[in-house]
């Protein structure tokens, strides 16, 4: 994926079957596509795990891999990402959720 080893420093050395399963191993992905130019100019990944201590549950996340194209920056795009990675998995009942680690 070329905006991943364009845009992410850390991601350079990806090759297409560690990117391939990075995707896989997020709870929710997102990629903006620029329709124009038919290339991603943004991407991000979720994880979410649920935990039951004491009857009491709990939600720990975090957000992985967010990066945005430079000639897409200061439009908004970033906030897009994260705003929808977060509401992607709250607005998911329990069994479409997933929550492997990579």
């Amino acid at each position: 994926m070329i905006i991943m080893t364009t845009e992410a420093f850390w991601a350079k050395d990806w090759d297409e079957e560690e990117t391939y399963n990075r995707i896989l191993s997020a709870s929710a992905v997102i990629m903006i596509m620029d329709k124009m130019n038919k290339v991603p100019v943004g991407f991000g990944r979720i994880f979410m795990m649920r935990n039951n201590n004491n009857n009491e549950e709990e939600t720990l996340g975090y957000l992985s891999d967010v990066a945005v194209n430079i000639q897409h920056q200061n439009k908004g795009l970033g906030r897009v990402i994260v705003n929808y990675l977060v509401s992607a998995y709250i607005g998911q009942d329990a069994s479409q959720r997933r929550t492997n680690g990579s």
